[in-house]
């Protein structure tokens, strides 16, 4: 079970890496994922653990912000291509909506 109201987690500096990884993998993927915005800098990631990620973060609509900096990732990563591109659609989709919502004066209590 996932806590849902939580939106904003830091586990910097943690050296958490592959098992970690494997098990935010899984959390990411879950329809009841609703962070938006993860910090995951200096904890040891290699590429192969950010590679994993990059399936969970294909289908999910809430992360906007994820911090990667200071880890063992190569530079100039696909895989950090691609997870900046999901999260960019997840900006447009989540602040699109709020949008939206403004201009025909619509809430939808969030």
């Amino acid at each position: 079970t996932y806590n849902k109201s939580l939106r904003r987690c830091n586990l910097g500096s943690n050296a958490i890496g592959f098992e970690a990884a494997s098990t935010l993998r899984d959390a990411i993927a879950s329809e009841n994922f609703s962070l938006q915005s993860i910090d995951l800098s200096a904890n040891d990631f290699v590429d192969s653990d950010v590679s994993m990620l990059l399936p969970a973060l294909r289908s999910n609509r809430t992360l906007v912000q994820c911090d990667l900096r200071m880890n063992k990732i190569s530079q100039g990563s696909e895989s950090l291509s691609e997870i900046a591109s999901f999260l960019r659609r997840n900006e447009e989709i989540i602040f699109g909506a709020v949008e939206r919502d403004i201009e025909t004066g619509e809430s939808k209590g969030k």
